[in-house]
């Protein structure tokens, strides 16, 4: 059986990994180097994650702009394709 794969970038929440119609993972601040942009504002309990774009490198890295981090480009993990 065959694998659909998914990567789903919500723009104020992180990364979801659909596999067969399913979610399998999400990335967010608390578990990837994504950054909450407000996490340094002690008045504003919200959690924001600004993710506009994503690209894959040709070692299978994924790369990914979170706007308004300290560090704006994160390498989120290495994917690997059988």
């Amino acid at each position: 059986m065959e694998v659909q794969i998914k990567l789903i970038l919500m723009k104020q929440e992180g990364l979801f990994v659909v596999e067969n119609d399913e979610i399998t993972n999400f990335y967010n601040h608390l578990n990837s180097p994504l950054e909450n942009i407000y996490e340094s504002d002690p008045s504003n309990s919200s959690v924001t994650v600004r993710i506009p774009g994503s690209v894959f490198d040709n070692q299978g890295n994924l790369w990914m702009t979170n706007i308004g981090a300290s560090n704006e480009l994160k390498k989120v993990f290495k994917w690997f394709v059988d």
